[in-house]
């Protein structure tokens, strides 16, 4: 396998069809794993004044909440959208961003039902490995 040629295609798609930025940007979000004890050190008193407005933290919530919905429906719809645009490329079919994107939302509900799906067999996983300590802990055993 080339991997100098993959890389080297990969760019030369990315730098001529800018259309698909969008759909990779939100098909690869993310959402960082943010330590609370950096955050504790460096805004101790900001952390304070917040806990003592609670109407505030209701609402910064809220608003995380929002743009993270957003931004998962954004991410649902790239994934397709950014698979369709690829694959025309690769057939050498015309295709553009307006071809892409109705693809991902036509796609929507079945990659969000995968998404549902994926997640739904981690949590069992995780249930498996964490249930039979915890009954043990609970027994005394």
């Amino acid at each position: 396998m080339e991997y100098g040629k993959i890389i080297k295609d990969s760019l030369k798609i990315a730098w001529e069809k800018r259309y698909l930025w969008p759909f990779g940007f939100f098909a690869g979000i993310g959402f960082p794993n943010i330590d609370s004890r950096i955050l504790g050190k460096r805004f101790g008193s900001a952390w304070e004044w917040l806990l003592e407005n609670p109407g505030l933290i209701v609402l910064l919530i809220s608003l995380a909440l929002g743009v993270g919905l957003i931004f998962w429906i954004l991410q649902i719809i790239s994934q397709a959208g950014l698979v369709k645009g690829v694959s025309d490329l690769e057939q050498v079919r015309p295709g553009g961003f307006e071809a892409s994107l109705s693809v991902g939302l036509g796609c929507f509900w079945r990659v969000l039902g995968l998404q549902l799906l994926l997640f739904l067999t981690a949590m069992v996983v995780i249930s498996i490995a964490i249930v039979p300590p915890l009954i043990m802990i609970i027994l005394g055993g």
